[in-house]
């Protein structure tokens, strides 16, 4: 049975097959990330019980890169992830498919009235 161990092991398998100079950290990391690292952190783990003796499991990484020479770096990095991490082999030697998620975080530009404008339009005078 694969275990979530197992996917972290295989993930990080991967990554050093693509990036063999690359440190694979997992979880908080007080000193030592380099550019060129990454850090793979479990956000959340579930597991669903299936009719008979079938279960559902699945596991959200967070998965941070430290780059090496800023934002095209990180670009060329993000190209390669998904097809690299698609199907992974665990320890185990168990071939895996992994469907990953890319949760994130925009700014939206707002434009911002005056107080004169808001006032004018409270007091309804001008």
């Amino acid at each position: 049975m694969i275990n979530f161990n197992d996917i972290s092991q295989g993930i990080a398998l991967a990554l050093h097959s693509n990036y063999p100079d690359a440190h694979i950290h997992h979880g908080n990391v007080d000193q030592g990330l380099n550019k060129g690292d990454f850090n793979l952190i479990p956000i959340t783990a579930n597991h669903k019980k299936l009719l008979g003796v079938r279960s559902s499991r699945s596991i959200i990484y967070d998965l941070i890169y430290f780059p090496e020479s800023g934002y095209t770096d990180c670009l060329t990095v993000a190209g390669t992830l998904h097809q690299l991490l698609e199907t992974i082999t665990t320890p185990l030697g168990n071939v895996l498919h992994i469907t990953l998620e890319y949760p994130h975080h925009v700014y939206e530009h707002i434009e911002k009235e005056s107080m004169n404008t808001i006032e004018k339009e409270i007091n309804g005078f001008e």
